[in-house]
């Protein structure tokens, strides 16, 4: 749905965000901020559900410079959790990111593997161990113009 829109701001995703998921405008502007330099964080890494990770790699795909998404996954989903990671991963491939890091060891392997059997460019992906390794990547590839989507912040062990 979002990708039907064409996007010409930060307000305009806010906006849309927050009328298709029905959360308040000032928590999505909140959750998304620009930082010195012209990078775009959204940061959706406290409560990752299904219908939220697709709302926000939909967020993330209406920006125009290049885009990546730093994960370790959904959480707590019981028996569907090896499922429902490699749906993620499938829809991290559908949306063509220029770069994608999967952070941990727990559920990283069902979100590569969907990724990768969706058509994701295996070439785009990096795995760390850690959040901070995933921020040491950042640092060497953004630039002005870039996206980045934080879905998900689980501790370094899960």
């Amino acid at each position: 749905w979002i990708k039907s829109h064409r996007c010409h701001g930060i307000r305009s995703i806010c906006r849309t965000v927050s009328a298709k998921s029905m959360i308040s405008k000032p928590s999505v502007v909140s959750g998304v901020s620009s930082l010195s330099g012209g990078v775009y964080i959204l940061d959706d890494g406290y409560n990752c559900n299904v219908r939220g990770a697709k709302t926000a790699i939909d967020a993330l795909c209406r920006f125009e410079g290049r885009k990546c998404i730093v994960t370790p996954g959904i959480v707590e989903c019981g028996v569907l959790e090896e499922q429902t990671n490699a749906r993620l991963g499938a829809e991290i491939a559908k949306a063509n990111l220029d770069l994608v890091i999967l952070v941990g060891e727990t559920l990283v392997t069902s979100v590569k593997n969907g990724y990768v059997s969706g058509g994701g460019n295996a070439e785009k992906l990096r795995t760390v161990k850690t959040l901070a390794m995933a921020q040491e990547t950042l640092k060497g590839w953004l630039c002005a113009g870039d996206a980045v989507l934080f879905l998900n912040d689980l501790p370094d062990v899960y």
